[in-house]
Formats: structure tokens, sequence, C-alpha cells
């Protein structure tokens, strides 16, 4: 019953996006934007609820603003020459970039930190609209249109077009598009593309080259996808568990906590050494053995041989030219990068981004 009235209360006296009323037998969306309901250091809180058996689920994201002042992607997680290729991604004029990933993977913390360094870079120069449901970030210099809360899926979805429709009349340079979630805004945003803007954008996907399967599932002609000119950028990402520096465990010290299949498995893929795993806690971590979150990437800067290979529906060649001759560094390989490097732990990087498989290529590549 107090927790009841609790969400109740949260949902209509502190919520300034989204319905009126709460209805804990309908699904409903609201956010939390008001600094003055909110501590230090958090932007704003995306509620999400839902109705199940014997109750109903309350779910409450804190959007944390750590990211105005460091503008530099590899703080994020992101490896030198994933950062780079992102950088080239930005300089390209015209055509579309998408980051996939599940929900709460940092594709909005992604998006935030490249709009606010295209702004900062530019000097304010270049005109950058956001068409978000709801707003998330708040991107100093940019202007961030949210969609209203609609009452239905259908709603929802012609308010999205109609907001995408409005910003490209609205003479921008880069628009960002807060997801692709439909046939008419995944057409829309590749228009946008089409007519002279830089789009930045986010879809569901489990790799990044899976992008394009997606944008064809929500019916974009694939002689579009496989265009470089229009699709100039794909990124694709998950968030590993960093473990703290001061009481993450040596492996080699722990070793009976883990099976012999488990053990072989990692050894096969890095030297027992530098394998560190979840520490019993500090006063640093706060007894979790946890000091925050790093990305893991895929980073792909098409070209026009690339495409073909989509054009011609060879998934396989496709990814291993982006492998070899562009250097690709998938998933894994990043994950693999970070046991190596004792930062994530090799079990939780897998339980994330599957089994860990050794790629001396890669892991080569992008040392830095």
């Amino acid at each position: 019953d107090t927790g009841d009235k609790l969400c109740t209360t949260i949902y209509q006296s502190m919520a300034d996006i989204g319905d009126s009323t709460f209805e804990p037998l309908s699904r409903q969306d609201a956010r939390i934007s008001d600094r003055s309901k909110l501590p230090e250091g958090i932007d704003g809180i995306r509620i999400a609820t839902s109705p199940k058996t014997d109750g109903f689920l309350f779910v409450m994201r804190l959007l944390y603003n750590d990211t105005a002042d460091d503008l530099d992607l590899r703080s994020l997680g992101f490896s030198g020459e994933q950062s780079d290729n992102i950088e080239l991604m930005k300089k390209c004029p015209t055509g579309i970039i998408i980051i996939g990933g599940p929900t709460g993977s940092g594709k909005s913390t992604s998006l935030q930190r490249v709009l606010a360094a295209i702004i900062r870079e530019e000097a304010g120069k270049k005109h950058v609209i956001t068409v978000e449901d709801p707003p998330e970030y708040p991107i100093m210099g940019a202007v961030q249109t949210p969609v209203t809360n609609a009452q239905t899926e259908e709603e929802r979805s012609k308010s999205f077009q109609v907001a995408i429709k409005s910003a490209m009349r609205l003479d921008p340079d880069v628009i960002m598009i807060g997801e692709v979630r439909d046939t008419p805004s995944a057409r829309l945003a590749v228009q946008a593309a089409m007519t002279g803007h830089q789009v930045w954008t986010t879809v569901h996907a489990n790799n990044a080259l899976a992008i394009l399967d997606r944008l064809i599932d929500l019916g974009v002609p694939l002689e579009l996808l496989a265009d470089a000119s229009i699709i100039t950028g794909l990124i694709c990402q998950r968030l590993l568990k960093v473990l703290c520096p001061q009481c993450k465990t040596p492996i080699n010290d722990v070793l009976d906590r883990y099976s012999q299949t488990d053990l072989q498995r990692i050894m096969s893929v890095a030297e027992l050494e530098k394998v560190y795993v979840l520490g019993n806690g500090c006063e640093n971590c706060r007894g979790t053995g946890i000091v925050g979150r790093t990305v893991v990437a895929e980073t792909v800067l098409t070209d026009d041989k690339l495409l073909s290979f989509i054009r011609k529906h060879d998934k396989l060649g496709a990814i291993a030219y982006w492998r070899n001759e562009l250097r690709g560094l998938t998933m894994r390989d990043h994950a693999l990068l970070k046991v190596i490097q004792g930062t994530v732990d090799p079990f939780q990087a897998e339980a994330t981004v599957g089994r860990l498989v050794k790629s001396d290529d890669a892991l080569h590549n992008h040392r830095r």
C-alpha cells in the first residue's frame, strides 16, 4: 500500500512530461526534468510502468550528466581507432550515422557527447536539432524538440513523423532522431540524409552490420542502404562493469571459484596472470567491487566495397572485409582487450558479449 502511494505521488507530483494521472493498469512513460526536484549531477529521471499479474512494475532510470566537460569518446571506453572513426563520421556533411544496441547500452550518452562535441568544435555555427521521445540529456547549443506523450503507439508514431518533417523544414545542419522505431520514421531518417543533412539516430540491433538488417526489416530499400553516401557510419555498443582498482582480485588467487572448463576457456584467450575478477568490495566502491561502466563497441566507417557485399547479400564477405581490410574490432575483441588490461571481469564480459574468442590481428591493431 505504501509503495502504491509512493509511485502515484512520484508520477503525479514530480513528472513534468507524461500523462496527468498514474494508471497502474496501463503502460505509461514519463520524465522528471525539473532541476529543483533532482539532486546535483542528475539531469533527469525516465519513468516506465507496466501492469503485472499481482500489481504493477515502476522503473526509474537515473540520467547522470557526467559528460558536460569531457567530450573525449575514449573516456567512455571507445578505443583510439574507434574514436578516430567516429571523428571521421562527424566530418561527413551529409549521410546517416546509426548507433545500435539494447536498452541501457549507453546510446544516448554517446549521442550526447558526439553532438556536444560538434557544437563546441563548430563554435555554434552548425544548427543542431533533435527529435526525442522524450529528450533525455540536455545538449547545450542544440534545439531539442520533444514528441508529446501520445496515448497509443499509433499516435506516438504519427507525432514522431510530424516532428521529423518539421525539423527538416527548420534548416538544420545536423538532425538527431532519438530512435528509429517504425517504418515511417526509418524512411524519414534516410530521406533527411538524402536531402543534404547529417543525421544521427539509434536502433535496437545486436551488432554494427545487423543495423542494416534492422533497417531492411523496417522497410528501407536495400539500394539506399548500399549507398555509402547515405549510410556513412554504423556504431554498436554495450556496457561492461569496471572492476574496482583497489579490491579487484587476480584470478590466480581464486581459481577454486571456477570450473576447470571455465578456466581453460579463459586461458585460451588470455594469460591468467593478467586477468582480474570481481573482488569482495571496499570503501572505494561502496562494497560493490564495481566503480562504473565502460563501452565495448564496433564502429564501421562505410565505403562502397563494404556495402557492395551488402548489396549482394554476402554478410560473411562484408564482415571479413571489415575485419581484415578496415581493421574492424568486434565487441568481443574489444571486451577481450579490456579483460587482458585487467579492467573487466571475463565472466561478466561473457554474460554481455558472449563467449570470448582470441583474435590476434584485431587485438594487435587496437592496442592503443
